[in-house]
């Protein structure tokens, strides 16, 4: 079995100059791990995952991202019954991190999370090539 760990701390300084620290430290097994790294050259749009197309993909389904870049990204989920796509903000060096593909088939707080993320697509939006890392694990 593999696995990843996830290891950090943010801090907010207060403007009395108080730091509350938020630390984290989680560990996920795994038994299937995709790790690509992608140059993305201004404003282009790619399929960085796709398992329904792709049959090359290491993982199916996911129980862990992480999308990390080196500048401005738009990441793409799209949600598998309604092929709805939503569009996330990347900026450089902040990752984003998702420990489930799950997601609500319908707009809103509540429900059930019934359907699944089934597709990742990206955009580099702004006019500078940028590169994008992304760890997707079952």
């Amino acid at each position: 079995m593999a696995s990843i760990r996830v290891k950090g701390e943010v801090i907010i300084t207060r403007d009395t100059g108080e730091d509350a620290p938020i630390p984290f430290d989680q560990t996920y097994t795994v038994t299937s791990i995709e790790d690509k790294v992608y140059t993305l050259a201004p404003n282009a749009t790619q399929i960085t995952w796709d398992p329904a197309v792709d049959g090359s993909e290491a993982v199916s389904d996911f129980d862990f991202a992480m999308f990390m870049a080196t500048g401005i990204v738009d990441i793409e989920p799209t949600e598998s019954s309604s092929s709805d796509v939503y569009t996330l903000r990347l900026v450089n060096g902040l990752p984003l991190f998702l420990g489930a593909d799950d997601t609500l088939g319908s707009t809103g707080v509540g429900g059930t999370m019934e359907q699944v993320i089934s597709k990742w697509r990206v955009d580099e939006p702004s006019s500078a090539t940028v590169t994008l890392r992304m760890i997707l694990a079952t």
